[in-house]
């Protein structure tokens, strides 16, 4: 069996598909779990974790559950990433030591994607996930509340963090940017219309065109428009980058760039699946892609399977420890001397 340690707010709280007696008592909260690999992994084990998702019920007033009482309403409004264990009960060895971070709620259920151990937060920028619906319309505040969008057969409560992308007309103001760090808050539900609240917990009633986005699936791109999802924060990346994990997946054919050079094929920016080359901006490889990435997004030429994914390339901010101050010195305003390096 394999057993679960998720630290939130320091404590760790002991998890499996079903109840377990060991060095503690495991819960039986979890209804999913990644996908295990048996073979050769990393320096010689015989037994890794493929990453991927972890589903846990939802059990808002369980004081044991890892997300019950007061800690429910911190996940649904403080998205986070919890260092997460995944145990083999057999021989207690510790398969994976990494972190997880939520990707969707419904009604029963909370799940998580298993990613590579935290990065330091404030190094991070947030980036729409797989976990998006389609936005409707955009409608006008009434009764001093907030402007509304439609979203059928959304999953979204209030409380939760959500960002907008690819919105080409009503509602271009709300899209996603790194430098603005514009999320949102889900401030009313009302079955299909979702009042939007700025991240001060205050109605957002000005500012955004209003009207009925052109239905666009992407089929003519393969980049879907008009989307809210649920965000999740991307790694920074400085140096050189060989095979890095977790690569965040906004659509079939969009992945989230961590601050890699998009454009210059001196220095290949790369996207792997299980291994295989499926994106580069190499032009002479038969995967160069047909629409040039940018600093937020790679588009990929055809829809991901469901393998894992890494990536390669080069920082934007350089490769050496000057370059990475001279980087930051100029987000803070202020001036850089190396001369006595």
């Amino acid at each position: 069996m394999l057993l679960v340690t998720i630290t939130v707010d320091t404590v760790d709280y002991h998890i499996a598909p079903d109840s377990y007696q060991g060095d503690f008592f495991y819960y039986p909260f979890i209804t999913s779990m990644p996908m295990l690999e048996i073979g050769p992994q990393g320096s010689g084990g015989l037994i890794g974790v493929r990453l991927g998702n972890i589903q846990l019920t939802r059990d808002s007033s369980n004081p044991d559950h890892p997300f019950g009482v007061d800690r429910f309403n911190k996940l649904i409004s403080e998205p986070n990433q919890y260092n997460c264990k995944i145990i083999w009960s057999k021989t207690k060895e510790v398969l994976h030591d990494g972190t997880i971070a939520l990707a969707n709620v419904s009604d029963q259920t909370l799940d998580f994607t298993l990613t590579d151990p935290v990065y330091e937060q404030d190094l991070k920028r947030y980036s729409i996930t797989e976990k998006w619906f389609f936005v409707e319309d955009v409608i006008a505040p009434t009764g001093g509340g907030p402007i509304n969008v439609k979203v059928s057969g959304h999953e979204f409560v209030v409380g939760m963090r959500v960002v907008f992308a690819e919105m080409t007309g009503p509602g271009s103001e709300l899209n996603y940017t790194k430098t603005d760090d514009n999320w949102f808050i889900v401030g009313t539900v009302a079955n299909e219309f979702i009042g939007i609240f700025t991240q001060d917990f205050t109605p957002l009633t000005a500012g955004v065109t209003l009207g009925t986005p052109v239905f666009d699936n992407g089929s003519a791109d393969g980049i879907p428009k008009n989307r809210i999802g649920i965000p999740a924060y991307v790694p920074f990346c400085h140096g050189s980058v060989f095979h890095k994990t977790p690569v965040i997946r906004r659509s079939t054919q969009e992945v989230a760039n961590p601050n890699l050079i998009a454009t210059n094929p001196s220095f290949p920016l790369e996207v792997y699946e299980d291994g295989v080359l499926i994106g580069t901006n190499d032009p002479s490889s038969p995967e160069a892609y047909t629409k040039a990435p940018t600093s937020e997004v790679i588009y990929l030429n055809s829809p991901m399977a469901d393998g894992k994914l890494s990536i390669c390339g080069r920082a934007l901010t350089g490769g050496t420890i000057n370059e990475l101050f001279r980087h930051f010195s100029g987000l803070l305003g202020l001036g850089f001397d190396d001369s006595k390096a």
